[in-house]
């Protein structure tokens, strides 16, 4: 009986240390299940502000794209602008010319004429 009372003994030890054993597990599992669900948490901190960042990077994008689109239209209507003054300005230009040309040739006839007068009063005093 004796040695049944140690064998019962001794496994109730055995029992107890497992429960401890067991229990000690239990701990260490719930001690890293805790940190896991801190290391998520934070993740999902991460996420959101990466994802608030994502939106706001977007949004700024679109209004960079339409900053960029407007300055083109402008742009192009400058340079449009620019162009049409351009060829004002020529037109002008060659208006001047051809007004200036056609005061000299008038100037040229005049003396032309002058020169041919002068001539035949030259040529009647020679006579």
């Amino acid at each position: 009986m004796a040695e049944r009372h140690n064998l019962y003994g001794e496994w109730e030890r055995r029992v107890a240390q497992r429960m401890d054993d067991l229990q000690a597990l239990i701990s260490r599992k719930d001690a890293e299940l805790e940190r896991k669900d801190v290391e998520l948490q934070a993740n999902r901190e991460m996420l959101d502000r990466l994802n608030l960042a994502s939106q706001e990077l977007e949004q700024w994008l679109q209004g960079s794209e339409a900053k960029c689109e407007a300055l083109r239209v402008e742009a192009t209507q400058a340079a449009a602008r620019a162009s049409s003054e351009a060829e004002e300005l020529l037109l002008a230009s060659e208006e001047r010319h051809a007004a200036r040309i056609a005061q000299l040739e008038a100037r040229l006839a005049q003396q032309d004429e002058l020169v041919a007068s002068s001539a035949e009063v030259c040529g009647r005093s020679a006579e």
